[in-house]
């Protein structure tokens, strides 16, 4: 390691950056479904750290690239069968619900929007009152907790995020507007089973106004 130190040192930070930006451009446009390039994030650091040893010592290995794109699948492959805590939050949502620690209009909303020229469903709920819930319930249970500064961070990056301030007026308290976060529930089969009657509640047109200008940089 000695001997290789100073020869790390002769990169400039420019030079360095640049061999991070190619190893991930590599892997970005390798067709890897890594929706919130995490993956791809982390393996560009390591890939860059590979192209300056293997310069270093003259040293080439056959069809590296072939080599790290499987690589960086595979990965990506076992990372997305994981439940990331907003699934996990979904996902307990009507567990508790269809248990009874939960209540459609009282903890949560379920409603259909428009956005742009595509309905969406969405959820919207008091993320404190929430975990509270779930933490509570599962407390046998430590996989299964939710700290609430992981769920924001995976949130604010998730697919189905669309926001973490809609106003909303739920059934215990109809005077009182609670900040809410939204997700999208689209083709989420499990809460149409835990909506009433299957059937959607229907958003006010105010509602409506108001989460369409939210939907422009909404941020956390």
């Amino acid at each position: 390691m000695s001997l290789i130190l100073p020869e790390f040192l002769k990169y400039s930070i420019k030079d360095i950056l640049d061999v991070y930006d190619i190893a991930f451009a590599i892997l970005e446009n390798a067709d890897i479904q890594d929706t919130q390039k995490r993956i791809i994030n982390n393996l560009a650091y390591a890939y860059t750290g590979i192209m300056l040893l293997l310069d270093i010592s003259g040293v080439q290995i056959n069809d590296l690239d072939g080599k790290i794109i499987e690589y960086a699948k595979n990965q990506v492959q076992k990372y997305e069968s994981m439940k990331t805590p907003v699934e996990k939050v979904l996902s307990s949502i009507i567990v508790l619900t269809k248990l009874g620690h939960l209540a459609l209009g009282s903890h949560f909303k379920i409603v259909d929007v428009e956005v742009g020229n595509e309905m969406e469903t969405h959820i919207r709920f008091n993320k404190e009152v929430v975990l509270s819930a779930i933490n509570k319930f599962y407390a046998y249970d430590k996989s299964m907790k939710i700290d609430e500064k992981s769920f924001l961070s995976y949130a604010k990056n998730h697919q189905r995020f669309r926001g973490n301030g809609h106003c909303v007026r739920y059934a215990d308290d109809k005077n009182k507007v609670v900040n809410s976060i939204c997700f999208n529930i689209s083709g989420l089969e499990e809460f149409v089973d835990i909506s009433t009657n299957g059937v959607i509640m229907p958003i006010s047109v105010d509602d409506l106004r108001q989460n369409l200008s939210q939907y422009n940089g909404n941020q956390m």
